[in-house]
């Protein structure tokens, strides 16, 4: 049954949470493919294609909409100031790392997007930033999987268990990050 949902959903679900915060999505999508039920190649693809789309448009917004509409967002405002400190100290590495930095994940292309970089300087940056994401937490997942069956003489009987205990901990990992933006933004207001 699970392996069945994965193969028939796993990929749209890939492409669609690596457009978030989408590291958990990806680990889970190695494992998977180590197991068999997805294809590696098409698990980096797909989620190198995620989050360029999604940078991509969130950089466009950040150009189209401006300073003031990213200042406009008290939630926002910590965070975005964090990023344009970040890009007049470390651009290149801001540029090309953004995605590996939880939590600014959206914010990091709104924000760039707002500022003087050139459209030319970020796609370029980025994309590369992209495929080395993709890549490092793509094979993580599957290098994983693969260490897991080192410990375990018989992993299929326990395969269930583990990507049911990933997903969990992804879950209330989820769950922990927005349970937290809430007390925050309540405490901020």
């Amino acid at each position: 049954m699970l392996e069945h949902l994965i193969q028939q959903y796993g990929y749209i679900a890939l492409f669609i949470g690596t457009m978030l915060e989408g590291e958990v999505v990806l680990i889970i999508a190695g494992y998977a493919a180590f197991q068999g039920y997805m294809s590696l190649p098409i698990v980096i693809v797909l989620a190198f294609l995620g989050s360029l789309v999604s940078d991509h448009t969130f950089f466009s917004i950040g150009r189209k909409k401006g300073r003031d509409f990213l200042e406009g967002r008290p939630r926002l405002r910590k965070k975005i100031r964090k990023v344009y400190t970040l890009l007049e100290n470390h651009r290149w590495w801001l540029l090309l790392g953004s995605r590996f930095f939880y939590g600014f994940r959206i914010v990091t292309p709104l924000a760039i997007g707002a500022s003087p970089v050139t459209r030319k300087e970020f796609y370029v940056m980025n994309t590369l930033g992209a495929a080395i994401w993709a890549v490092l937490f793509g094979m993580g997942g599957y290098i994983f999987g693969s260490a897991l069956t080192l410990f375990m003489s018989d992993m299929r009987q326990y395969e269930y268990e583990i990507i049911l205990g990933i997903i969990t901990v992804a879950l209330a990992v989820w769950v922990a990050v927005i349970t937290r933006r809430i007390f925050f933004n309540q405490i901020e207001n």
